[in-house]
């Protein structure tokens, strides 16, 4: 099952099905958890009341679902993007140039 948690106007999909911790789970705050799972509407809270102390303003980067978003950058700037590692792999593409010298 998936949930989607907003912040900054965007809507960042979430997997609440998923086991937290032990080896090979995902990781995540204590205070985040919820029989075992994400609880993406005590995160929500955490985000809408910027509670920074408690973990409001991050999102873990490896579990967002892009929503294949299209950022308007790279050579196919078109092409839609599902994970944070096909995001930093554009942005790569459209920076490393830059600094090649």
């Amino acid at each position: 099952m998936a949930k989607n948690i907003t912040q900054n106007n965007v809507d960042f999909t979430v997997n609440t099905s998923e086991n937290i911790g032990g080896f090979m789970h995902k990781r995540t705050r204590a205070n985040l958890i919820s029989d075992g799972k994400y609880n993406t509407t005590t995160k929500q809270a955490l985000i809408d009341n910027n509670y920074e102390s408690a973990g409001g303003f991050s999102i873990n980067a490896v579990d967002i679902d892009w929503n294949a978003a299209t950022p308007g950058i790279g050579e196919d700037s078109t092409k839609g993007i599902s994970t944070t590692g096909e995001l930093l792999s554009r942005i790569k593409e459209v920076y490393s140039p830059m600094f090649a010298n």
